[in-house]
């Protein structure tokens, strides 16, 4: 099974987050080690650092099973991310955020 999104966002400071919803303080602290390897993680959150700030369209596919990547894309981050009980996550900016609802059974 597979679904996707489209989300516009505004990215400002070229960064773009995956929150559980509800997260206090959901963004991460940066360290040069996590500019230089384009993401910061922790547990429930994880920002990608993207190549400019300005408007993004940002595809979210949701599947069991990631296929290949094609020679289209530009960079691609694989880190763990367990969807919480109430399935509420959120993509984010600073300025704006878009929120999905998951099964949580599913982890990434």
């Amino acid at each position: 099974m597979e679904r996707a999104h489209k989300v516009r966002l505004e990215v400002d400071y070229n960064q773009v987050a995956v929150f559980s919803s509800g997260l206090a303080n959901p963004f991460n602290d940066w360290e040069e080690r996590h500019v230089a390897q384009g993401f910061a993680w922790r547990p429930e959150s994880v920002s990608f650092r993207t190549l400019e700030s300005g408007p993004h369209l940002i595809d979210v596919v949701i599947t069991e099973h990631a296929d290949a990547l094609g020679p289209g894309v530009i960079r691609a981050v694989e880190v763990p991310f367990e969807v919480p009980h109430n399935g509420r996550i959120e993509i984010a900016s600073i300025s704006e955020s878009a929120e999905f609802r998951l099964s949580p059974e599913n982890t990434f």
